[in-house]
C-alpha cells in the first residue's frame, strides 16, 4: 500500500488558521482542509492560486504572505529527548472497548529501539539531536461519542498524557489499527494516510501512526508498520515543534514524492544498503524509511532536487556517531591547538598556544582514564604574539615537530623525541611573511619522501608551502599555492597526508562558510586540481579547523568548528564524487569553541576530535568507525 504523510498538509492549515487576517472569511479556511495534502503542503510554491483558492480575498493574502519556505538549513532545534509509545483504549457508545493489540505495540517499541540509532545518526546532517526509547508502554482511555475522532482531538489526549504521567523531554507515539473492522477513524489520517507528526499547543511533540495489519514483526518484511513509525520519528526527531520552519525530511524518500526507498540494517544496527522493496530483500533485521541528503532538499517540492539519482541521494551509509564528551584539562587563554598520534611511544599529543605566548603540551597514552602528563614546552613567545600553531609527527625519526604561526610574520618549528628531556630544538623557519599577516598554520608529514610541509595562510588570500627534510639546512623550497583566495578570506587552513595515494591534501575554509579542498602529488606540477566541497556553513560562521586521513577507512575526515557552537564531520573518500558525509558530532554553546584538533591513531583505528573551549576547558571525542 502507498502510504503518505499528511504532516506538512497540516502544518500549513494550522499556520494559515493563526495567521489569516480576520476580514478573510473562516469558511475560505475550512475549505482549504479539503485540497488535496500535495497541493497544501507546497502551497508555499505559489503557482497559480486561482484554481485551487476560490475566495480572493484570500488569494491576495496569500499572494503577498506566502507560506514559509522549509529549509534544509534547519533554523530551529532537533529533537532531544525519549519516545514515549502509549497504548490507547477507545471507549464507544454501544460498542465494546478498542485498542490495538498489546504485543504489536511492544514489537513496535522494540523495532525503534534498534532504529532509533540510524535515525539519530542520519538526522545529525540536519543538527544536533538525540533519540532515546522509554521501556515502558503507557496506558490511555478516551471516551468518543461516535466513531471518528480528529487531530484536535489527539492534541488534546497528548498533553493529558504529558501532563498524567509528568513527562518531560518526551516525544509521544500512538499506533493506531487503521485495518480492523471496528477500528475509529482519525479523520485526519484516513484512506491511504500513514501517518503525520506534530506538536501540541503545550509543546509536547507527538506521532501519530498508522498500522495497517496485525502480528508485527521487527523486521516488518510485508511494510506494515515500519516505514510510516520511521518515517514519523525521523521527522519528527529533525522538527519537534512541528511548523512551517524545518524541512520533511523522509518526504522525498517515500511515496509523498513517489520515490520509496528504504536503509536495511543487520542485528548490531550496521547498514547493509538499500532497497525500495523490502519484501523482496533479504539478509536484514530492520529497515528504516531513508533520510534525503540535505543537499538534495528541494524546499519548493520537497522531494529531490531535480536530475537527483533518486536512489543516491536516499540510499547511503548513515553518517558516523561519535561518543561522548570526556574532559582532558584546562589550559587557560587558549588560542590554537593541534595534535597527533606517536607511534614510537604510543602517545596521543596535544599542544596548547595561549595568549602568554606559551606552548602547553598534554599527552596521554589509548584507553587511559585522564591524562597521563602536562607542562608547558622550554620555548615561550611574547604575550599575543601566537596566532596558530600546527603538529606533525616524524614516523621515521619518532620526532615531534610543532610549527608556530605569529604576529610578527615568523613560523617558528620546536622539535623533540619522546625519550627528549625538554626539546632536541627550535628557530624560526627562514620564510618570512609580512607582520600581521599570517591567518592559520597546517602541518603534515610525508612518510614516503621523509618529507615536512608547512602551509600556511595568509590575510592575503595565499596559500604559502613550505617544505624541507631532517637532513636539510633551512628549508628546501616554499612558494604560493596556484590557488588564489580573496585578500581577508581565509579563516582556516588544514593539511594531510593520503599515505594510500601518495597525495596532499589541504582544505581552506573560508569566510563565506565554504571549505575549499586543493590536492596534489610530489610530482605534480601545480596541482591537480581544487574545488569547494558540497558544504556551506553560512557567511562568518566558521570558527576553527581541523583535518587528517583516516589510514583504516582510506578516508579525509574534516573538522569544523562553527560559531553557534556545533562540531561537524565532513569526510569522504578520495574516489568519492562529493562527500559521504556532513553532520554534526557535538554542539557547545554558541561562541564558545575557540580550537580543535584532529587526528588519528592507526594501533587502535581511533578517530579524535579535541575542541578548546573558551573557559579554558580541553573535551574529547572519539569514534571508531564501523562504516
Amino acid at each position: 500500500m502507498n502510504t503518505l504523510c499528511v504532516t506538512r498538509a497540516i502544518k500549513v492549515l494550522k499556520y494559515l488558521h493563526r495567521t489569516v487576517p480576520e476580514n478573510v472569511p473562516r469558511s475560505s479556511l475550512l475549505a482549504l482542509g479539503k485540497l488535496p495534502p500535495r497541493v497544501l503542503s507546497t502551497l508555499h510554491a505559489g503557482g497559480d492560486l486561482r484554481s485551487v483558492i476560490d475566495d480572493p480575498e484570500l488569494r491576495k493574502w496569500l499572494a503577498a504572505n506566502p507560506v514559509p519556505v522549509p529549509k534544509a538549513s534547519v533554523p530551529d532545534p532537533l529533537f532531544h529527548g525519549s519516545l514515549v509509545f502509549v497504548r490507547i483504549t477507545y471507549n464507544r457508545p454501544s460498542q465494546p472497548p478498542f485498542s490495538i493489540n498489546a504485543a504489536d505495540v511492544q514489537t513496535a517499541l522494540n523495532y525503534a529501539s534498534l532504529a532509533g540509532g540510524p535515525i539519530q545518526r542520519y538526522a545529525s546532517q540536519y543538527g544536533p539531536n538525540s533519540v532515546a526509547v522509554s521501556s515502558n508502554i503507557l496506558a490511555f482511555n478516551v471516551d468518543l461519542q461516535g466513531n471518528n475522532f480528529a487531530d484536535d482531538d489527539v492534541q488534546g489526549w497528548v498533553d493529558r498524557i504529558v501532563d498524567n504521567n509528568h513527562l518531560t523531554n518526551a516525544c509521544i507515539v500512538i499506533l493506531h489499527d487503521a485495518l480492523a473492522a471496528n477500528s475509529p477513524v482519525n479523520t485526519d489520517a484516513s484512506g491511504n494516510v500513514g501517518g503525520y507528526h506534530l506538536c501540541t499547543d503545550n509543546g509536547h511533540p507527538y506521532c501519530f501512526c498508522n498500522v495497517f495489519g496485525q502480528n508485527l514483526t521487527v523486521a516488518d518484511t510485508n511494510n506494515r508498520y515500519a516505514e510510516i513509525l520511521s518515517h514519523e520519528i525521523a521527522e519528527m526527531t529533525v522538527d519537534p515543534k512541528g511548523d512551517v520552519n524545518n524541512p520533511e525530511v523522509c518526504d522525498g524518500c517515500a511515496g509523498n514524492c513517489n520515490n520509496d526507498q528504504f536503509d536495511l540494517f543487520d542485528s548490531n544496527g550496521t547498514f547493509i544498503g538499500g532497497t525500495n522493496t523490502p519484501s523482496t530483500a533479504s539478509g536484514f533485521t530492520f529497515f528504516i524509511n531513508s533520510i534525503i541528503r540535505p543537499d538534495a532538499y528541494d524546499p519548493n517540492t520537497e522531494c529531490a532536487v531535480a536530475g537527483s539519482d533518486l536512489q543516491a541521494v536516499c540510499i547511503y551509509a548513515p553518517p558516523v556517531a561519535w561518543n561522548g564528551q570526556g574532559d582532558l584539562t584546562t589550559v587557560n587563554n587558549i588560542v590554537s591547538l593541534a595534535g597527533h598520534f606517536s607511534t614510537g611511544d604510543q602517545r596521543h599529543l596535544v599542544v596548547v598556544g595561549t595568549t602568554q605566548g606559551k606552548i602547553h603540551e598534554i599527552f596521554w597514552k589509548p584507553a587511559q582514564q585522564g591524562i597521563e602528563g602536562q607542562d608547558d614546552l622550554p620555548v615561550g613567545f611574547g604575550a599575543g604574539l601566537i596566532v596558530s600553531i600546527a603538529t606533525m609527527y616524524n614516523s621515521d625519526q619518532q620526532r615531534h615537530v610543532v610549527v608556530v604561526g605569529k604576529t610578527d610574520g615568523k613560523v617558528h618549528e620546536i622539535f623533540w623525541k619522546p625519550e627528549t628531556v625538554g626539546i632536541e630544538g627550535h628557530d624560526d623557519l627562514p620564510v618570512a611573511f609580512t607582520p600581521g599577516s599570517i591567518v592559520a598554520v597546517s602541518g603534515l608529514y610525508n612518510s614516503d619522501e621523509q618529507r615536512y610541509v608547512v602551509l600556511v595562510g595568509t590575510t592575503a588570500g595565499k596559500v604559502h608551502e613550505i617544505f624541507w627534510k631532517d637532513t636539510t639546512v633551512g628549508v628546501k623550497g616554499h612558494d604560493d599555492l596556484p590557488v588564489p583566495f580573496a585578500p581577508g578570506s581565509i579563516v582556516g587552513v588544514t593539511g594531510f597526508y593520503n599515505s594510500d595515494q601518495r597525495r596532499y591534501v589541504v582544505v581552506v575554509g573560508t569566510r563565506a562558510g565554504k571549505l575549499h579542498e586543493i590536492f596534489w602529488k610530489d610530482d605534480t606540477i601545480g596541482v591537480e586540481g581544487h574545488d569547494d566541497l558540497p558544504v556551506s556553513f553560512g557567511s562568518d560562521s566558521i570558527a576553527a579547523l581541523s583535518g587528517f586521513y583516516d589510514q583504516g577507512k582510506q578516508r579525509h575526515v574534516v573538522i569544523v568548528g562553527t560559531k553557534d557552537g556545533r562540531v561537524h564531520q565532513v569526510y569522504w573518500k578520495a574516489t568519492t564524487v562529493g562527500i559521504e558525509a556532513n553532520s554534526t558530532v557535538t554542539q557547545f554553546s554558541a561562541h564558545s569553541i575557540v580550537s580543535l584538533a584532529g587526528f588519528y591513531s592507526a594501533s587502535d583505528q581511533i578517530e579524535h576530535i579535541v575542541v578548546g573551549l573558551a573557559n579554558g576547558l580541553l573535551r574529547e571525542l572519539w569514534v571508531k568507525q564501523d562504516v
